[in-house]
């Protein structure tokens, strides 16, 4: 009979027992559901969306000078100027820009200083490391050595031989082409391949 009381004791879960299951499942839950929620990471490249990757904001614009809110921003598609300055927070008080200047279209890596003065308003591109850091692929025919020796694999002697290459035999035709530059095989080029084009 007392066996048979300690059995059916034993059968249940404590207080403290009950608690720990609930507390992890809960747990379990929020993990699943923050997991399959769709979201974007600090330069407003899209993460996991359940099981697809969602496409990135491939333009990145930098804007600097007489705007509200200077900074690096993530566009899905080219951009005026206009829009640039929009979501930098507009301009500052009593400064005017010419439109001329605000309707032009800004490429990938872009770099906008905005100055009180029109004439020294100016579009250019960012230094060779933030576009890097923001994936703004270098251009493999116009890149120089600043940029290249950003990129996975290169130190500074191959990318001397790329440019000794390019001035030697004209334009890559196509990113494959590098394996033709001494030094550089198959691996390499892989691993330059996300962060070049044409």
């Amino acid at each position: 009979m007392r066996a048979r009381n300690r059995f059916a004791e034993m059968k249940y879960f404590t207080v403290i027992q009950q608690y720990s299951i609930v507390g992890s499942v809960v747990c379990l839950l929020i993990f699943f559901a923050v997991r399959n929620t769709s979201r974007t990471d600090f330069f407003g490249r899209a993460l996991l969306s359940g099981s697809t990757i969602e496409e990135p904001r491939p333009f990145a614009v930098e804007i600097v000078g007489e705007v509200r809110k200077p900074g690096i921003y993530s566009f899905a598609h080219t951009v005026q100027v206009s829009e640039v300055i929009a979501e930098a927070g507009g301009l500052t008080e009593n400064l005017v820009v010419p439109h001329g200047f605000t309707a032009g279209r800004v490429l990938n890596g872009a770099h906008i200083s905005i100055a009180r003065e029109p004439a020294r308003c100016a579009v250019s591109l960012m230094n060779p490391a933030k576009r890097f850091l923001y994936f703004v692929p270098f251009n493999i025919n116009t890149a120089v050595i600043e940029e290249l020796v950003l990129l996975p694999g290169i130190g500074d002697t191959t990318a001397r031989a790329i440019l000794s290459y390019r001035e030697h035999n004209g334009d890559f035709t196509s990113l494959d082409a590098l394996m033709n530059v001494p030094g550089i095989g198959q691996y390499t080029v892989k691993k330059m391949k996300p962060y070049l084009t044409l």
